[in-house]
């Protein structure tokens, strides 16, 4: 959550703090090089207890820092919109075991666009967000291995783009093992709470022209921002399910 700020003003944290712990010495009657010394020992204690423990959460009971960034910790549930019914409809014309189909066509109706409910965790650090997405039908799970914050500025909103790594147990034949993606989303409050929104693409079977893309939406229902020792359970199977599920899931 760091990257609510620039590195130039945490980077004048450290020097306001050293001046502080220089400034209450004196008070104490320490001499100037006695209070330099406690200071250079004490600075670093200081910075490495504020990012290291949820002190630093405390940073947004102000109001400016919620509203360029609000915590996302907790449970999120949604959908995820998959193109791979156009995809599939695509592949099945090429191979002559489906009606043909114009993309280019603006008159032409295109299959419907698949809908997959899903699960999805939220928890912070000071040096990250870290998101674990399951679908509710147990298909396929997924977590973050990269994120990146991108504060709200006036006129846009708080962003949040991520990589991911996702796992299928058992795929389809149209689908493999292990994948990656990513997603860039927009953090907006609605009148139910906080969304989550925006597109998100995958590499799944790109060898085969069948990797996916679609749009997903979020909206928090538990706030796990003030719990600041949940535990992400990273993997975490939704439902289990005997229905087959497509490769866009």
């Amino acid at each position: 959550m760091h990257a609510i700020y620039s590195w130039r003003g945490w980077l004048s944290v450290p020097i306001i703090v050293a001046a502080l712990v220089v400034l209450a010495g004196l008070g104490l009657g320490q001499e100037p090089l006695a209070a330099a010394r406690t200071s250079v020992s004490v600075t670093p204690l200081i910075i490495a207890g504020f990012v290291a423990t949820p002190v630093w959460r405390l940073l947004w009971l102000l109001p400016f820092v919620q509203e360029r960034f609000p915590l996302p910790d907790g449970v999120w549930m949604g959908t995820q919109t998959s193109n791979w019914p156009i995809i599939k409809a695509l592949k099945d014309a090429a191979k002559g075991d489906g009606e043909r189909l114009n993309v280019d066509d603006v008159t032409s109706p295109l299959p419907a666009l698949l809908d997959t409910p899903v699960r999805v965790e939220v928890a912070s650090s000071f040096f990250g967000v870290y998101v674990a997405l399951t679908s509710l039908s147990g298909y396929q799970s997924s977590r973050t291995i990269a994120s990146v914050l991108t504060p709200a500025q006036p006129g846009t909103p708080a962003k949040l783009t991520y990589v991911f790594r996702a796992d299928v147990p058992v795929p389809e034949g149209t689908d493999e093992r292990h994948f990656s993606g990513a997603a860039e989303l927009e953090l907006s409050a609605a009148e139910d709470g906080l969304i989550l929104q925006g597109c998100t693409w995958t590499n799944r079977q790109w060898s085969k022209g069948l990797n996916t893309a679609g749009r997903i939406r979020f909206r928090r229902t538990e706030n796990w921002s003030w719990k600041p020792f949940k535990k992400i359970r990273f993997g975490k199977k939704g439902p289990s399910s005997s229905t087959p599920r497509p490769a866009g899931d």
